[in-house]
């Protein structure tokens, strides 16, 4: 599994700098005025070595959780976050976990889903009513983000990029956006979209 290996050299990519790095404090930024010191549940799904999970420890009320298929992640993330519930599973078992979550936080591992379109109608079916989703991910909206990120697949493997416009079909009748913002500090970096949605309820 690609992600065991990269799992004890995660931390220390060229890309924590521009570009989880930055779409971390971004996402971080969002939950800050999401909870607004409220009591809280978060999902981080692709919760990876736990960075993100770290990084929101001193919001207050914020009950964290986190999932990751891959069990070096998970080791690495339980070391940092003990306090943090932790599920080695794949996503697309999501629907096998028995709670609700105010919520969902997924950052730069939509691409590797299989079957993108399931997963976020399982990201919607457990959110609480007016739950909100922080979803980032690299995209393809220009021929650079196509070349870019056909280097990138070289070291990850598999993986389906969207266009702005899919992604929003792909929501359509499961999530409102909220806001919606590009993250890209150096211009040879692909577009990394942050999208805030809340949860439509049927």
């Amino acid at each position: 599994m690609i992600w065991n290996f990269w799992a004890k050299k995660y931390h220390g990519l060229r890309v924590q700098k521009y570009s989880l790095g930055p779409t971390r404090e971004k996402v971080k930024h969002l939950i800050t005025e999401i909870c607004d010191g409220r009591d809280r549940c978060l999902l981080d799904i692709g919760c990876g070595i736990g960075e993100l999970l770290c990084e929101l420890e001193d919001i207050h009320h914020l009950r964290r959780f986190g999932m990751d298929f891959s069990p070096n992640m998970i080791q690495i993330s339980l070391a940092k976050n003990s306090e943090v519930t932790h599920y080695v599973m794949d996503v697309h078992d999501l629907d096998k976990i028995e709670r609700q979550f105010d919520l969902i936080t997924c950052t730069h591992s939509l691409p590797y889903y299989s079957n993108q379109q399931k997963c976020i109608k399982m990201m919607q079916e457990i959110l609480e009513k007016d739950g909100r989703a922080i979803i980032a991910f690299a995209m393809v909206n220009s021929w650079f983000d196509k070349l870019a990120l056909q280097f990138v697949k070289l070291t990850t493997g598999p993986a389906i990029y969207l266009k702005d416009e899919d992604f929003k079909e792909m929501i359509h009748g499961l999530f409102k956006i909220e806001s919606q913002e590009i993250i890209r500090l150096k211009p040879y970096m692909p577009t990394i979209m942050v999208y805030d949605l809340r949860k439509v309820d049927k």
